[in-house]
């Protein structure tokens, strides 16, 4: 009986190793594309990937009295061109659907561009709130602020850089603690069997 017991807790233990470093995380997603050219525009947020994949960019909300607007200034801003796609924590939404902040190859920020045209306003919700502040501030920022997407994209990297390191470092903590909580179980049932 002790036997099975010791087994089953090294199971556990070992089974919390893989999940404690994102192994089974859904939301976190490895292949996604990182460039990828735009084939189709659906309305002034959302549009289609060479790569097949719809995307909807974070933070945008096109304004609905400018809907077709926004649709042709996206058309003119993105289709046929390479983009560079940079994703937040959550990178899916229910549908499925790319969450993205979309750059062109001259470092202009498109998430930003459509904003400041008055074509959409910002909308930040959680847990993507890596460029908020780039976003609300478009809504009143001159035109010529909008060129400067390399800081920006130097910017969310640390962040994002910063925010994996940080969760690497909890989830090896969590791990030895868990690792350290099996042993100590199974030391503690061994010992009282021998008494």
């Amino acid at each position: 009986m002790i036997k099975r017991t010791i087994f089953f807790a090294l199971l556990i233990g070992i089974a919390w190793v893989p999940a404690s470093f994102g192994a089974f995380d859904p939301e976190r997603q490895t292949n996604l594309p990182n460039q990828a050219e735009v084939v189709q525009v659906i309305d002034g947020n959302t549009l289609y990937l060479s790569t097949g994949q719809r995307v909807v960019l974070i933070g945008v909300k096109p304004l609905p009295e400018k809907e077709a607007e926004a649709t042709e200034f996206m058309k003119g801003l993105v289709l046929g061109k390479e983009v560079k796609l940079t994703y937040d924590v959550k990178q899916r939404d229910k549908f499925g659907r790319l969450l993205a902040y979309l750059f062109l190859p001259d470092d202009t920020f498109v998430n930003r561009a459509i904003i400041q045209e008055g074509l959409a306003e910002a909308q930040i919700e959680s847990p993507n709130i890596s460029f908020r502040r780039q976003l609300l501030s478009s809504e009143e920022a001159p035109p010529e602020l909008m060129e400067g997407g390399e800081e920006i994209l130097r910017e969310q990297r640390q962040l994002t850089e910063w925010k994996e390191h940080t969760i690497k470092q909890i989830n090896m903590i969590l791990t030895a603690l868990v690792i350290t909580f099996v042993f100590a179980g199974a030391w503690a049932l061994v010992r009282r069997q021998h008494r």
